[in-house]
C-alpha cells in the first residue's frame, strides 16, 4: 500500500498515473505538501511540462524540459495533477 491510503482525488482531475507514453503533460497542481516536497526534489513544479517515456505498473519515466529523465512512483504520481500539451502522432495539441 502507498503513502497515501485514505486520500482521494476528484474523478474530474486528470492524474499524471493514467499518463499515456509519448504525451507531454503540463503539471498543474500538487495535491499535498508530501506530494510538492517530494516533486521538487526531482525538479518538477506546477507549470512545467513533462514527456511521458514509459507509465510502468510501479512508476512513471518522466523527461522534463532540460532533457533530464525522472522516475516517479505510481503512489505519488496519483497526486500530480495535469492537462494534456501535446498529443503523439498528430502534432498538435488538444485545443487545436
Amino acid at each position: 500500500m502507498g503513502p497515501f491510503p485514505s486520500a482521494h482525488v476528484p474523478d474530474s482531475a486528470h492524474a499524471l498515473a493514467s499518463a499515456k507514453r509519448g504525451s507531454r503533460y503540463r503539471i498543474t497542481q500538487l495535491v499535498f505538501a508530501m506530494v510538492r516536497d517530494h516533486c521538487a526534489e526531482l525538479g518538477l513544479r506546477v507549470g512545467d511540462e513533462v514527456d511521458c517515456i514509459d507509465n510502468r505498473s510501479w512508476a512513471l519515466h518522466l523527461e522534463r524540459s532540460d532533457g533530464r529523465r525522472v522516475i516517479l512512483d505510481r503512489d505519488y504520481a496519483w497526486f500530480v495533477e495535469v492537462e494534456l500539451v501535446h498529443v503523439p502522432g498528430t502534432g498538435t495539441s488538444p485545443q487545436e
